[in-house]
């Protein structure tokens, strides 16, 4: 922006391709050398608790450099206690890797092809760059000229050089800062100091409250509910956002509540978020409960004649959810972190 704020154009994605899945994968292979069992009992036994962080640490670390010797092999040093372990089964680790495809072990450390490193990425890679092929699609993205990665994850060569590949292709430079970690920092302690610099931000999730509402024809059947000569649907999502909407810190979306019985003194409001930008019922797939407001409606003197008002309001990093009695009722208010609810 002239002003040089940002403008978020499309949410936070937020998808599991990061660092964390290979790491995943990357034990989910050492399962099939060293057998289910052994890699098991080698997690959760806290005698092997320091060997598995190290064994953690050097997957990080050659995770990230992921530089192939000679033969195309990458080096991982395996703790010695794991090795023990599944020798417990009387069984030779040294004959039993002579009989797997594209490793071996030598002087306490496994020679792993460059075959099974890349297939343990795959995943991670093909999965980003549909992402960000899918994202620049969106009609409000235009004009791209340079994608940036940071993180410890863009320091893996792999990934780097798979996305520069792809996107110079199309023209676009992919930028890589000189410590792609620290950029992280640096960024969080910025904005702590200048909170403002995100102008509007994309909404992550379609947010909404579960209310029961009057019938309507094609209502699920399962749904309906009778109080009195009155026919309702339970479960109905009333939507506050989109999922992907635009909005600016401090904007806010406002529903309208009644209560059911005319005695009502506290009315328990669901919030609930979906992936799916049209939810009809809280119960779809997709939706997910987030948390829980109670309105105060301690006079009951106007019966069923009375209303609250629930307002979501979007902050940089928060979403605070206020509910009150009309017109002068106490609020009372939920507060959210908008970057990890779900």
């Amino acid at each position: 922006m002239p002003d040089r704020t940002l403008k978020e154009l499309h949410r936070a994605s937020g998808n599991g391709l990061g660092g964390d899945s290979v790491n995943i994968r990357f034990f989910e292979y050492l399962e099939t050398v060293f057998g289910e069992n052994v890699m098991s009992k080698f997690k959760s036994d806290n005698t092997y608790k320091a060997a598995l962080y190290d064994l953690e640490m050097e997957i990080e670390q050659k995770k990230r450099c992921l530089e192939f010797d000679r033969k195309d092999n990458i080096v991982i040093v395996i703790p010695p206690n794991l090795v023990d372990l599944f020798e417990e089964n009387d069984k030779s680790f040294n004959e039993h890797v002579q009989s797997l495809e594209g490793v071996e072990y030598k002087k306490g450390k496994l020679h792993i092809n460059k075959t099974i490193i890349t297939e343990i990425f795959k995943p991670s890679v093909t999965g980003i760059v549909t992402l960000v092929r899918d994202i620049l699609t969106q009609h409000q993205i235009t004009n791209v000229s340079n994608i940036m990665v940071v993180g410890g994850f863009s320091r893996s060569q792999i990934i780097y050089k798979t996305v520069t590949d792809v996107f110079s292709a199309e023209s676009i430079n992919v930028i890589r800062p000189t410590d792609p970690d620290m950029a992280v920092l640096k960024g969080a302690v910025l904005y702590r100091y200048w909170p403002e610099v995100v102008r509007t931000r994309r909404s992550p999730f379609t947010y909404g409250s579960r209310l029961l509402r009057l019938w309507i024809e094609g209502d699920e059947v399962g749904k309906q509910i009778k109080k009195g000569n009155e026919v309702l649907c339970g479960d109905h999502f009333e939507k506050f956002v989109t999922i992907n909407d635009e909005f600016e810190t401090g904007q806010t979306a406002t529903v309208e509540v009644f209560p059911v019985a005319a005695d009502t003194t506290k009315m328990t409001i669901d919030i609930y978020t979906s992936t799916e930008p049209n939810p009809r019922y809280t119960t779809d797939t997709g939706c997910e409960p987030l948390g829980r407001l109670v309105v105060d409606m301690p006079d009951t003197t106007r019966g069923l004649d009375r209303r609250a008002e629930v307002t979501m309001s979007m902050g940089s990093t928060e979403i605070v959810v206020e509910g009150k009695m009309m017109p002068d009722g106490t609020p009372t208010k939920v507060v959210f972190d908008m970057l990890n609810a779900k």
